[in-house]
């Protein structure tokens, strides 16, 4: 090592090393060279990893839950463990306890995930809120939080993440009773069939989108944005705390809440330590937690696309989400951007042939409100600015396709363009608002609303742009559209 890379260490130094990273020279692998420094397993490591390996699996999650799960065929440890080894480039000779707790709480968001997914609208779900709690969603409120934070204000922080806490419990504290209740019919019914029916529905319908989203997803990636990894590690200790309390252990939300609870904290105690290297410690528990979250996003794509398909609309708002915070070079399409826009089209096309127009449309903009909900409080200032050269792009290119420089009555528009550019205009206005810069999000929404044609399409998008404002508290605004729509539009008696 001196003589090759002029390092110099002490037979101790290495041998503390290897003894913090539990190698042993001489155990090996099958099929590894009997020199190569492979993990040493001692009688409780194994137990450990059989232990987890025996509750935290997908494929046998369904034996330990109060309800059957859908069979999954893909996303692995198999394929997580591909994919790290590639990011990092180097052989995995050992899977330390954080990787562990990525991989096992990887494997419990594929059941939860699994368990979301096939309803008509999954995303038709809400936690109450306390009547003094904030508005907002939990990751929305966690975003407030962090303000406040930032700004020293620490007394009004808490008090936020204390209703968080309160919406939490609620959500698992339904969770818990709707699975009570199924597992009751399951005893009187002593059929089979009607048995998984009535426990996955009575599930499915108790998992709220701010839960298996917010808590598992976006408040993680939203904290470790804001660089403050310890606030994420009280975060999930009380959600791991709660679904212990009210859910039985099997329970997928108690399954990931608990490994993510122990992956957060080892960030914690290794920041705590005072080893040789108390910050390489803490590095790699870092980049364990955003191995998380990035993988976690995978784990939708993959799986949302493998239940519904490539063109259904949840598909693609979730990839419009992943085109925009995930990928890292906008010119180069990836699994979020490539084939978009075409995809997005004929999700339409397909939408309009089984719902017709009226269906289609209100359904597409529910997705479009909870899509803001969803993602706008994780964009950072780099990536706000790369979403609106997106959406720029996309005007242009609408606007070239329609030709004469655009200036095509919207008239002889169709609906697929007309759906578009609203969609665009509207979340640039989002975008302007959440910068600041109110004016600006004014003028996208009116523009969003510009037409010569007053029919139901208008009338739709502008009561969905309405009832927007007036969450935001925006009641001026909102009344202006209000009265115009009366106007050109009366509602029938």
């Amino acid at each position: 090592m001196h003589r090759v890379h002029r390092f110099k260490a002490t037979a101790r130094m290495y041998k503390g090393q290897f003894h913090k990273w539990e190698w042993s020279k001489y155990n090996t692998r099958k099929g590894r060279s009997q020199n190569a420094l492979m993990p040493a397993q001692s009688r409780a490591t194994k137990k450990r990893a059989h232990d987890a390996d025996n509750t935290v699996s997908s494929e046998t999650a369904a034996a330990h839950l109060d309800f059957d799960l859908p069979t999954v065929h893909s996303t692995g440890s198999q394929a997580v463990m591909a994919r790290v080894g590639n990011a990092m480039n180097t052989p995995l000779l050992h899977q330390n306890s954080d990787f562990r707790n990525v991989e096992f709480s990887l494997d419990a968001y594929k059941a939860l995930i699994n368990i979301w997914s096939p309803g008509d609208k999954p995303w038709k779900s809400s936690i109450p809120s306390p009547p003094t709690a904030p508005a907002g969603t939990i990751l929305q409120q966690v975003q407030q939080a962090l303000a406040l934070f930032d700004r020293g204000q620490n007394a009004g922080g808490i008090r936020i993440l204390d209703s968080v806490n309160e919406r939490i419990a609620s959500a698992l504290t339904i969770t818990a009773s709707s699975s009570s209740s199924a597992a009751c019919g399951d005893n009187k019914t002593g059929t089979e069939i009607t048995t998984t029916t009535t426990a996955t529905t009575a599930t499915t319908a108790s998992i709220p989108i701010e839960i298996i989203w917010d808590c598992f997803l976006a408040v993680p990636q939203l904290i470790l944005t804001a660089n403050r990894p310890e606030l994420l590690s009280l975060f999930m200790d009380y959600l791991a705390r709660y679904a212990n309390i009210t859910l039985s252990s099997g329970h997928p939300l108690t399954k990931i809440s608990c490994h993510l609870a122990a992956l957060t904290r080892a960030f914690s105690i290794h920041r705590q330590q005072k080893s040789n290297h108390p910050q390489a410690s803490q590095e790699e528990a870092l980049n364990m937690l955003k191995m998380y979250v990035s993988e976690s996003w995978t784990l939708w794509l993959d799986l949302i696309t493998e239940t519904r398909g490539p063109k259904d609309h949840v598909t693609i708002h979730l990839r419009r989400g992943y085109a925009v915070l995930m990928e890292e070079d906008g010119d180069s399409p990836g699994r979020g951007s490539s084939r978009l826009l075409t995809d997005f089209t004929s999700s339409l096309d397909e939408s309009i042939q089984i719902r017709g127009e009226e269906a289609t449309t209100a359904r597409v903009l529910e997705l479009e409100e909870l899509l803001a909900k969803m993602y706008m409080p994780l964009f950072t200032p780099k990536k706000l600015a790369h979403a609106e050269k997106m959406l720029k792009d996309v005007i242009t290119k609408v606007v070239k396709r329609l030709g004469k420089g655009g200036t095509r009555a919207d008239t002889e528009m169709g609906y697929n363009d007309r759906f578009l550019l609203f969609i665009v205009k509207h979340f640039l206005a989002r975008i302007a608002d959440h910068e600041g810069n109110l004016e600006a999000g004014r003028k996208w929404r009116r523009e969003s609303l510009e037409t010569e044609k007053k029919d139901l399409f208008w009338r739709q998008t502008s009561q969905m742009v309405e009832e927007g404002l007036r969450a935001d508290g925006r009641e001026e605004e909102a009344e202006e559209i209000k009265r115009e729509v009366e106007e050109v539009m009366p509602k029938e008696e």
